[in-house]
């Protein structure tokens, strides 16, 4: 039978590791590139500037939910169960159901 190899550590236990080290720079403490002398007489001008309007991020316009004809008002009423069954007879979505009722009594 075929030995399992360790998941953790694919190195077998007798395995030499050689250490090397990496080449010195001129100053350790320095760790930013080298200044780059540019010459901006010679540069082009951005072909695509202007092309893109950039946002700040949020929706698009006209995304999102269009909002109704008329303003809608958030209200609580109390009713019995036996309301609550009669309006589910008109509609199973009770809000719909009492501005058909108030609709029809309006008229």
């Amino acid at each position: 039978m075929k030995k399992k190899q360790n998941k953790r550590n694919p190195l077998p236990k007798d395995a030499v590791v050689v250490f090397r080290e990496s080449p010195e720079r001129d100053d350790p403490n320095d760790m930013l590139a080298p200044e780059y002398d540019l010459d901006f007489s010679q540069a082009r001008p951005n072909r695509f500037a202007g092309k893109i309007k950039y946002t700040h991020g949020g929706a698009r316009k006209g995304a999102g939910r269009k909002r109704g004809k008329e303003l809608l008002i958030d209200k609580h009423i109390y009713l019995t169960p036996r309301h609550i069954k009669r309006l589910q007879k008109i509609d199973a979505n009770l809000s719909v159901a009492i501005r058909q009722v108030v609709d029809a009594y309006q008229r």
